[in-house]
Formats: structure tokens, sequence, C-alpha cells
């Protein structure tokens, strides 16, 4: 169906019906469809395709995942390591997290690791039921608008009473990935 939507020049009921096919195939959430028609679908499909195929998503992320470290400064105080969830890092490699890891370990000279907060609570390091003594970091969200911006929103943990939700917008401008914004979200 790919091929048939890039050799069409037509944006039809049939390209329609195309892609209300492919995005039942790859379990899209009919909640977050941001398309109208089927050609509107093929070219957010083609730019996600096209980001994942540049290796530009550990740039992304490690963006993304700084711009959380100024939000609500308070929460950094007296961190002991920086955990960055990596289950949530989607359509890279083990050796592209090593490299986002060692990024914040070299910046922010601080023990970095690789650990969810379930992966945390097994390591014996969540105290007081709901609280760490660093900083976790979690993407929950990657919007691909198209090939040149991407909205990521995740969060920065310390404990249940002590977090942000942050949504940054990533441009990329003259071939280089930067934030253009960021946000809070919400806070606990």
């Amino acid at each position: 169906m790919l091929q048939k939507f890039k050799a069409s020049k037509e944006n039809g009921l049939r390209e329609y019906i195309m892609a209300i096919a492919c995005s039942k195939i790859l379990n899209e959430n009919p909640d977050e469809k941001k398309w109208d028609t089927g050609k509107g679908w093929y070219e957010q499909y083609a730019s996600k395709e096209f980001i994942i195929k540049s290796k530009s998503l550990k740039e992304i992320y490690i963006l993304a995942l700084d711009s959380m470290m100024p939000v609500d400064e308070g929460l950094n105080s007296e961190m002991k390591y920086i955990s960055i969830d990596g289950t949530k890092l989607e359509y890279i490699n083990e050796s592209e997290k090593a490299e986002i890891l060692t990024y914040f370990n070299k910046k922010y000279n601080i023990k970095t690791m690789d650990a969810s907060f379930e992966k945390l609570q097994e390591m014996g390091m969540v105290k007081d039921i709901n609280s760490i003594e660093g900083i976790l970091l979690t993407i929950s969200k990657v919007e691909i608008a198209d090939k040149n911006s991407v909205i990521v929103n995740g969060y920065k943990f310390k404990s249940g009473l002590g977090a942000v939700g942050v949504q940054s917008k990533i441009i990329n401008k003259d071939g280089k990935w930067k934030v253009e914004s960021k946000g809070m979200t919400w806070i606990s």
C-alpha cells in the first residue's frame, strides 16, 4: 500500500480507505489521528520513517531529555544520579542508548543509568514509598509532525510530590536539530 500511496496522484476515497487500513494494520490509536486525507496519513507516516531512518531520534531524545533539566530546578538539588527510562526510547538501539547516557554523564558530571521507576524499585533505590535520590527522566510521547518538526512530551520525577511534565518542540533548521520551545505541562 505504501508503494500505491507513493505512486498515486490522487487524494480521494481510495487513498483515504488505504490510510484507514494502514493505520489499523499499524495499530495506530484512532484518538490520535491527525490527518484528514489519505495523502495526509501517508505524509505523516513518511516523515516518521524519514526521521527513524536518518538516525535523528538519538539527537532528538537528547535534546528533549536535556530540555527537562532546567525546568523546576529545585528537583535537581542534591541529586545523586540521573536515571533515563530507556524502555520509552523507541526506534533506537542499545549503542545509541549508551551514547545518550554518556552525554548526560559528561554534561552533568554525575552517575547516569538506564532504569525505569520499576527498575529503580527492584534495585532498592526508591525510598519513602515514592521518592528517589536522583532524577528520573522519561519520554512519554513523541509526535512527528513532519520531517523537520517533532513534539516530545515527557517528565522529570523526584517524588510523588516532586515531578513535572515537559513538552518540547524540536525542529530541524539548516540540517541541525534544536529545541525551539519548551514548557511545563503539569506539576505535582
